[in-house]
This record gives C-alpha cells, structure tokens and sequence, in this order.
C-alpha cells in the first residue's frame, strides 16, 4: 500500500531562491526519504540552499500542485500552521491547533492493527491523537501515533506517554486505561495551554485512575480549581527578586566546591530508599552511596550519565539534584535512557536552582521586566556558562587556565553616566562575564546594521515594524542572553548568527517562551544541515577581546597569551564512561587499547609495537576500507554522508569528456564558419591580372633580333642620337629602361596570406574581405593543444578532465569515493533498509550510532576503548550490532553459515564483540552481514552466542596480558622468535609413503 509524504523545502535567505513544495506517493518512510533526495537531485537543486526539509502533514485542497514536481506557487499561496505540520492560506488568519493528522481514506480492504497487540507507548500515543478510535487503528492511523511517540518537540504528550506508560500496576486495564486518563486530562489542561509538568501529569494519573469511578469526576472538579493543591514533595518554586515584598526562599549552600565526583556521591545518597535530610547527609547514607558507587550500579551509572550531560550541572543547587533523582514519577525509569533524559530535562527547567546566582526563573523575570524598559542597561555580571564537551566530560579547566578567566569574571569597568548615554550602541563596549555573550551581542548588532549580506539597511527597517520601539542595543543583548544556553557547545558560526537574526525579526515573538522555542528550532536546524562548526575556544575568545576587553597597557599581554592558548573542543584524556559525538579522527587518537589493537597484538606484539607504539607501520588506507567505511555511514549516519565523503562531482551535461568530444566540437565549430576563398581561385586571379599587363621585351637573342625589338619601342625611348652606331649594347639600354616603365607582375606562389597580399595592389576590399575570415582551428594534436583551441572559441567550456582532476587533488580531510562506489552503497543501503530484521534495527528509534566507551581493564589495569557502530536499548536490555560489509557472492547456500563462522572467526569478530560486552555493558551481540557483490547483496542477522563470546572474551583477555607484559618489559617480540623445524604434515605423510611404494 502507497501512503503520501508532502514535504516543505525552506529556502535560505542568502540564496535568494524561492521555497518549494512537493508531495508524492511511497511505500514507507525510508523509501520516501530516498525518492525525495533522487527528485532534488532529478530537479538540480542545492540541497545547500535550502534548510533540510520538513514532511508536513498532506493538504486536502482543490488546488494541489503536480504531484512530483516541487511547486513555487503553492508556497506564495500556502504556508504551515503554529503546529509547523497543517497548511492554511494566507490569507486567512492562522488558528492555533493541534497537529493534524490527514491521510487518503483508508481502502475497504486495509488492514487494522489491535491496541492490544501493540507497545504500550504507541497505544497511549494513538488514545492522544484518536480517542477511542485507537482500539482498532488503520495503517495510516497506526503510523501517525509512531510519529507522535518519536516527536520530542510535542512536550504534552511526550508527558502523558512517559507518565501513563510507567503506571506499572494499571497494565491489566490496557488499552482503556490511557483513553479514560488523557479525556481527563484535557479537561484539566487544554492542549492550546502551555504543557503542563511530568511530575504533576503522573501525581493526577494515579490519583485519578485509583479513584473509583463515581468519584473520578470530582477528582477532575479538584484539580480544575486547585491544580498545585495536591502536590508530591517537590522543591518549591523560588519567588524571583523582581516582585516588590516577595519571600525569597534561601537556597542552601553546599559550604565546598562542587565537582563531578561529589555530584556522583549526591545522585547516589539520593537514591536511598528511606527518607534523606539534602541538607544533612547522614554518615550511613554516604557510606552507602560511596560503596553504591564503588560496586557501579546500574541505577546510580544511568543517573549520572543522564546528568553529567546537562550544561551547567555542577551550578545546580543540592536540593535540585536531589529534587530530580526522588522525584521521578517511577524508580525504574533509569531503565529507558529516552524517558530518563527528558525527565531531567523537564525538571531542571521547571524547578532547577542554581547554588549561587540567579535561578533560571528569574532571569526570564529580568528579560520580562526588560520589555517594559528597554532603555535600561543590565549592569550585574551574569553567572559565568560552564562549557560542557562531547557528552559526558568538563572542559572548564580550560577556561580556568585562560589568561582571560579573570577578566571575564569581572564586571564591567565603571564609565561615566553621560559617556554611557551618548549613543545606546555602546552596550556592547560592556565586557560581558562569558566572552561569548558579547562576541553574539557584536555579531547581531552587526546584522541589525544592515552590514552583512543576509540583510540590507532597507530590510533591517522594514523588519523593524515587527518589533515596535525596541532599539537594536536592546535586542542584541536579548537575543545574546537567549542564544547563548541554546547554543551550549559554542558551534553556531557569523553567518549563522546573522540568519538566525533575520529570522527572528521576520517571526518576532513578544512571548519569551515561544520565542525560546523559535530559537531552539532554526539553531537545530542549523546544526543539522552542518553549517555551524564548531569554533575554538581561542578563536573566539580573541575575537571578543577586541570587542569588549578596554584598551589598556595590560590588554595586549592579555590577548597574546590568549593566542598562543591552544584550540581545544575536545579533552586530551578521556575518563572511563560514555560519550556521544565524538570525531573518528579524535576517538582513534584517544587514550585506551581498543579492540583493533588487540587484533594487531595477536598478530606479533611486534607488528603491534611498531604500529601503535613508534608508529613506524602508517596505517593502510585502500580503496575496499573506503567503500567499507562508506557503506557504515550509509547505512548507519546516511546524514553524515558529505561531511566524512568528497563525492565525485557528476560531470555536466555539455562538457568536453575526451579527444572524440574536443574533435567534434572543433568540426561542427568550422562548418559554421564562412567559406573562404582557396588558394587555387586566388592564384588565377592573379594569373588573369597578369595576362592582361603588357610584356617587358626580352634581351636575349642576336644583333638583328635585338634592333628589331628595339624599332618596335616607343619614340622617346629610342634614344640613340643620328650618327651614332647602333650597337647591340646601346639599344638593350634602351629596352631596358622601356621595361622599368611596364607594371610588375604579381606573383602566383606562396601560402594563401602570400597570394592575398598581392591581390590587395590590385583589389584592396577582396583581400580585407578574405582576411576577416576566421581561418579553421586544426582537428589533431593532443587533448591539451585541443582544450587550448576550443578556449579561443569558448573560454566557458568545462572539461571533465579539469573536474575530476580539482577532485582528486582536493584536500580537505575527507575521503574520495567515485560515483560508482556511492551507486554501490545506496544500493546495499537499500537491501540493508528493505530487509524485514535489518532494517528495523538500523531505523530504530531508541538506537545510537558510534557511542565510544572508555574503560579500565580488569585484569590488566590497562585503559580500553570500544565504538560499536550500533547500540539499541529495548526496555533495559542493551542490545549491540556491528555492520560487516563481504564478499562471498559464489558461496554455495549449503556452506554460507560455515563461511560466516570462518569469516568472524578468521577477522577476530567475536574478540570485538566480547570486548563490546565487557566495556559497554552488551546484553546481547549481533552481526549485520551484507553481501558487496554488484546486484546480489543479501543480508544476514548473526547473533554470538555465550560460547561464541566467551571464547572472545579468553582471547582478548589474553591478549591484553601479553601486552601489558611487553610494556613492563619493553620487550616486544616477533611472531617467531625460535628456530624451527619444517616437516611433513598429514597429507605430504600419505604422499611420502604412496611414494616409497611406487
């Protein structure tokens, strides 16, 4: 069955094209993603000009577009609702609703699909969406539920999901339970209103469900009136400074430095099952939660993953960590990572405190109050960001070694009133207390200026309606304190700064809330289409010193040592845990043994001495590892495709591909060129104006042949006086001085220019003429001499000799793949994709992709590292999957199984996998096989069994003794280190003795 996507293509503002619609019919959602990247590239469009596109929800008009064709008009007519799903016209004023869901009517015969024979998470996302229509749902009403469920940026539902589906002792009452509980609570929180929080969702759930049902109503009645009446134990909300007489709560003080390893102690006291004073940790509840974190417990492990990875957590208050540990609306929850993130999410942003300094509450009460007073300059430093890297690691010591840490932490150099109120642009001479806040206020005012190409001094004012009074010194330093935690690892570069500007000048929202939302919106947007990178530390830091830091006579030191600060994004040592996102390039040069390593190891100590150790074996880089490594990225991370791969550019249509394309250009360019007149025709001209002068008399014969001549000259030449002797020297004189006088013959020989220049005597207009001609460029010679011509005719022309070499001589870091490499893996990511076990683990929504694990070794004390290309979490099982792409097109089906063993065998697979378990905690282990042979890539699922990885797990284990034995020692030996012996095996045995029987 065909289902319709309908995507929206949003053109960037410095592309100056316009945006684009299209919609069109696929079987499922890869496939569809696949058809709309082959249409934008059927339709030669610049996946660079245009924001990644959008599947919207498909418009039931009369007036559709083409189905196929990416429409322009369509876009002036229609545009995307509050919900960014539904289209609405635009002429009509926009309603807000929730997102739609619009499907073709479902066919007679289409199959239903049971709640009870589905996931608990989807039935509660389909009773969100369609009641009790979710007992018996269509394909279509089945797939929008899945999208719901895998959509984070619908914070309502995502909610009620998590909370409805952790209600572990109402189980037996599915799928009803979720229709009755959601009804409910719509009626106490409309989906229009802001979403309420996850804590109070599971407090009214349980309260409600647990009712009996006469009772529900007045449930429902109680929270309607005094919905924060039945609160669990929650930290309350701080009142903010900004209200005149309000209490303030006192937030307590931990009395030492917080630091990673003391916020482990205090996730793990938390965890205690009995009641705890934050304030006054008992000595038996930090001596448990010591042992808990010595023993690494899976609870405790989970939570602090889940927590190391918020920006700014070592800022938070005690009581806000504890507040989210014990608060969370079921124990197991550290069991769905997904859930666990969004919880602590939700909760920090809710009822986070910081130690010291505002709360995160009160500076959206200072932004508020900057509203009604823009004018008003925000004196007081704000609390310093801490910079969070890769995941899981803090790279403040950094910042603490920076020459500039002192300056940044101190408020602004006091200035006199009246210099400060000149001109209102002067905000940004305020050294900020984080570099970065004042390197965004420069860069947004420079685009409010109308100084950068994304918008014009015309646009800034036309755009200005949309804001009203407000000056630009005062939305620079808005958007600063609004950008910067929406940008926690400091990758939006200038030219995304002045985009993001724009765009919210175009959309301006006086809701900070919302434009909040905005905000985080466009910069993932950015972040996914790759045109932020991320930017250095030092690069930064020197830019808004020249900003922001006052000229003195210590500013120059200042800025020279922060020169010579070394750019760092990512921490030369990395500590044992997990971490996301972290480069090949930076993972390979990482501390830690990993699996590969171990491999080399089995093949000599010496082979893995000389390659790890001296680096003196460079490491291979051949054409089948290539195409390997570019059938994981698409297979694995099809969005990195560009970043990692230089692509082979598709030679244009029309250019110059060999010597038989140079020669037919070459005589298709003669044959339009006037004929010119040969050389031949030239000559007998030349011959008919010559026969046409009189004849010079000859001077050769006899006395009387010569007085003959000489009485046929004209009179006045004859002038030999009377009396004189005629003698024959005296009258070939005369004929010769008659010759002179005659006209010179032309001459007929030499090249055509040589004959043209003697036809100009007689005929000057002919000869220009003929000159003009432009004469025929030569059809031989080498391709070069060839490109050479057609470059005086054609100085445009395109060679696809001068693409492929810029290609290939290109050195940007990334890897050459030929365009028949790239036709070879899409097609083996589509058998991979199609595949019905496959592909559902490579597109599941709970997996990631290259997650890197550094750990200790148990046995050995050796550091150890792991990246399994895949890991999937279903419900607390933790699940591991490697990509092996080979070659064994002409094995015999009867004796693939046996080949595959040999081939995971053979390579060391199982050591990997056993390593993979060990280091990543792996409950189970999987091999995907795909087969690389041109139009057979069948696909295999192999699973290792315990045996399978316990052998692995010997293997290596070994392994590692043997090296660490070689590092105490220094000694690394060769793969032989004895003499041997060379004798017969069995088979030369048998030929020996058949032999001496002969």
């Amino acid at each position: 069955m065909q289902n319709v996507y309908a995507y929206y293509l949003k053109a960037k503002q410095k592309s100056g094209k316009p945006s684009l619609f299209i919609y069109f019919e696929a079987k499922n959602d890869a496939r569809a993603l696949r058809d709309l990247e082959n249409k934008i590239e059927d339709a030669e469009l610049d996946p660079k000009e245009y924001f990644k596109p959008v599947r919207t929800n498909f418009p039931v008009v009369d007036d559709l577009p083409i189905e196929g064709v990416f429409s322009e008009p369509w876009c002036d007519r229609y545009c995307l609702g509050d919900d960014g799903l539904t289209w609405e016209l635009i002429v009509t004023e926009p309603a807000q609703q929730l997102p739609q869901v619009t499907a073709k009517p479902p066919a007679k015969d289409e199959t239903t699909y049971s709640a009870i024979d589905l996931e608990k998470h989807t039935v509660i996302a389909a009773a969100w969406l369609f009641g009790r229509e979710c007992i018996k749902m269509t394909g279509e009403q089945l797939k929008a539920a899945t999208r719901l469920m895998m959509d984070d940026s619908q914070r309502y539902p995502q909610n009620v999901i998590m909370a409805l589906s952790n209600l572990k002792g109402f189980d037996y009452v599915y799928p009803e339970m979720p229709i009755v509980a959601i009804a409910a609570m719509k009626a106490i929180w409309p989906p229009f209103d802001k979403a309420p929080e996850l804590g109070k969702i599971s407090q009214f759930a349980t309260e409600y469900l647990n009712a009996k049902v006469e009772d529900r109503q007045s449930v429902i009645s109680k929270w309607q009136t005094t919905p924060n009446a039945p609160q669990a134990p929650e930290p309350e909300l701080p009142s903010t400074t900004t209200v005149v007489n309000a209490e303030t709560k006192v937030v307590f003080k931990r009395g030492y430095q917080q630091t990673y390893e003391l916020l482990d102690r205090e996730i793990a006291s938390a965890l205690w099952v009995g009641d705890v004073d934050f304030e006054n940790i008992a000595g038996e509840i930090d001596r448990w939660a010591q042992k808990k974190i010595k023993n690494d417990d899976e609870d405790f492990k989970r939570w602090s993953m889940a927590l190391r990875i918020v920006p700014n957590i070592l800022k938070y208050s005690r009581e806000s960590i504890f507040g989210v540990v014990r608060n969370a609306p079921s124990t197991d929850l550290y069991h769905f990572p997904g859930s666990l993130s969004t919880w602590v999410r939700a909760y920090l942003t809710d009822y986070g405190v910081y130690e010291f300094g505002p709360v995160p509450e009160q500076e959206d009460q200072e932004i508020a109050g900057e509203l009604e007073q823009p004018e008003i300059e925000d004196s007081q430093p704000e609390p310093e960001v801490v910079s969070m890297g890769g995941g899981q690691f803090d790279v403040s010591a950094l910042f603490d070694a920076s020459p500039l840490k002192d300056a940044s932490a101190e408020p602004a150099p006091e200035i006199a009133s009246n210099e400060g109120e000149k001109e209102e642009v002067d905000a940004i001479e305020d050294l900020e207390p984080t570099t970065r806040n004042a390197w965004l206020r420069r860069e947004i005012l420079t685009a409010l200026e109308g100084k950068t190409s994304v918008m014009s001094v015309a646009d800034v004012k036309e755009l200005n309606a949309n804001i009203g009074d407000l000056n630009h010194a005062y939305i620079a330093r808005l958007l600063a304190k609004e950008i910067e935690p929406c940008d926690p690892f400091k990758q939006l570069a200038k030219d995304d700064i002045y985009h993001l500007t724009c765009d919210v000048l175009e959309g301006w929202i006086h809701e900070k809330d919302e434009r909040i939302n905005l905000l985080n919106e466009r910069i993932e947007s950015y972040l996914r289409d790759g045109s932020a990178e991320p930017q250095s530390v030092t690069h930064e830091n020197k830019e808004v010193a020249e900003v922001s830091t006052p000229v003195s006579e210590t500013a120059p030191e200042v800025i020279t040592s922060e020169e010579v600060e070394p750019a760092v994004t990512h921490p030369a040592y990395f500590e044992p845990g997990r971490y996301h996102d972290i480069p090949n390039d930076v993972y390979h040069a990482a501390n830690g043994i990993s699996s590969t390593q171990v491999k080399d190891a089995r093949i000599s100590l010496m082979y893995f001495h000389g390659r790890h150790v001296i680096k003196s074996i460079a490491r291979e880089r051949s054409d089948a590892l290539t195409f390997g490594s570019l059938v994981h990225t698409m297979a694995l991370e099809p969005e990195k495709l560009t970043n990692d791969f230089n692509i082979e550019p598709i030679i244009p249509e029309g250019a110059f591909t060999g010597v038989a394309s140079m020669r037919a250009f070459i005589e298709k360019h003669n044959a339009t060129l006037p004929k010119m007149t040969d050389s031949d025709t030239l000559r007998s001209i030349l011959d008919e104006h010559n026969a046409k002068l009189p004849t010079p008399y000859a001077l050769g014969g006899n006395a009387d042949e010569i007085g003959r001549i000489y009485t046929l000259l004209p009179q006045e030449f004859q002038s030999i006086a009377e009396g004189q002797k005629f003698t024959a020297t005296a009258m070939k004189a005369c004929i010769k001085e008659y010759n002179a006088t005659l006209p010179e013959m032309l001459k007929t020989t030499g090249s055509r220019d040589a004959l043209l220049e003697q036809l100009a005597t007689i005929d000057l207009e002919f000869a220009t003429r003929e000159k003009a001609i432009p004469a025929p460029l030569p059809v031989s010679g080498t391709k070069e001499d060839m490109a050479a011509r057609i470059k005086t005719i054609l100085p445009e022309a395109i060679f696809a000799d001068e693409i492929l070499d810029a290609w290939t001589s290109s050195d940007d870091g990334r890897q050459l793949v030929t365009q028949q490499q790239l036709q070879a893996a899409k097609a083996i990511q589509r058998a991979l994709f199609t595949h019905p076990s496959a592909g559902p683990l490579l597109q599941h929504q709970n997996r990631a992709v290259e997650v890197s694990y550094f750990g200790i070794d148990e046995d050995t004390g050796l550091e150890v590292r792991v990246r399994p290309d895949l890991e999937i979490d279903l419900d607390g099982v933790r699940l591991g999957v490697d990509l092996k792409s080979t070659n064994m097109g002409r094995v015999k089906q009867d004796f693939l199984r046996a080949k595959l063993h040999r081939e995971i065998i053979d390579r060391d697979y199982h050591l990997s996998a056993a390593m993979y378990c060990d280091v990543a905690a792996f409950d189970q282990f999987f091999w995907i096989f795909v087969n690389k042979d041109e139009g057979y890539h069948w696909v295999a699922i192999v699973e290792a069994s315990p045996d399978l990885l316990e052998l692995g797990r010997l293997e290596y284990k070994k392994a590692m003794r043997d090296i660490k034995q070689a590092f105490d020692t220094e000694t690394w030996p060769a793969p032989i280190t004895e003499e041997v012996i060379d004798d017969l095996n069995d088979f030369d045995q048998r030929r020996l003795e058949a032999l001496r029987i002969a």
